[in-house]
């Protein structure tokens, strides 16, 4: 199986919607349509416990923070202004 890039987007993205959709679903009434319970299970199932597709997701922001200190770094060596998006 080949490494898989930790700043590859389309999968951040896939998994910051699905943390969130499992979120929203968690929230929801018992009853409700789509409703979700906190559940465990072992073995870990990735794309169905809660726990794991919440923390894969926010797993992703230390990468993302690290490439943008280094972006930022990087322009700032550049000489060229620094983009515009809160602190460094």
């Amino acid at each position: 199986m080949a490494p898989t890039d930790p700043l590859d987007l389309d999968a951040i993205s896939t998994r910051a919607e699905a943390a969130h959709q499992m979120v929203v679903n968690l929230c929801k009434p018992r009853d409700a349509e789509g409703s979700r319970e906190w559940v465990m299970s072992i073995p870990v199932r990735p794309d169905h416990d809660p726990d794991v597709v919440i923390s894969d997701s926010l797993r992703d922001v230390g990468s993302l923070i690290a490439e943008v200190q280094k972006l930022r770094a990087e322009l700032a060596l550049s000489g060229r202004p620094k983009l515009d998006g809160g602190a460094s």
